[in-house]
């Protein structure tokens, strides 16, 4: 009978033995189950981060791409202007050079006329 009182005793701690392992185990695992949903949420937060970011990337790379183009068309309208304006000095100075000729001849005329007008007031006389 004592044998088997110490059996009933040995199989009591036994058993104790084993549900505070069980219960270490269920409180291991439901840590490890909050600690892989933390990680599970913090995961998710970083790829909608990364998205996030992903989009605002494309979005300035878009911004970008719009900007050089409209400074090449820029680049572009100001060679042109350039030239425009090359050209338009050259006629400018053209046609200056014909005005002052124009001015020269007509000055000349002028006196010619005058000249003629003395000396017929002169032969009037």
């Amino acid at each position: 009978k004592q044998w088997y009182q110490r059996r009933v005793r040995a199989l009591a701690a036994c058993q104790n033995e084993l549900q505070s392992t069980a219960a270490d185990l269920e409180r291991y695992f439901q840590v490890s189950e909050n600690d892989r949903k933390k990680v599970q949420t913090a995961y998710l937060e970083m790829r909608e981060k990364a998205v996030e970011e992903s989009l605002k990337c494309n979005k300035y790379q878009s911004e970008f791409s719009s900007l050089k183009n409209d400074k090449e068309n820029c680049e572009i309208k100001l060679r042109y202007n350039q030239k425009e304006l090359i050209r338009l000095n050259k006629q400018l100075k053209k046609s200056k050079s014909s005005f002052e000729k124009n001015l020269v001849n007509k000055e000349a005329q002028q006196q010619q006329l005058q000249y003629m007008a003395h000396l017929k007031s002169k032969a009037i006389r």
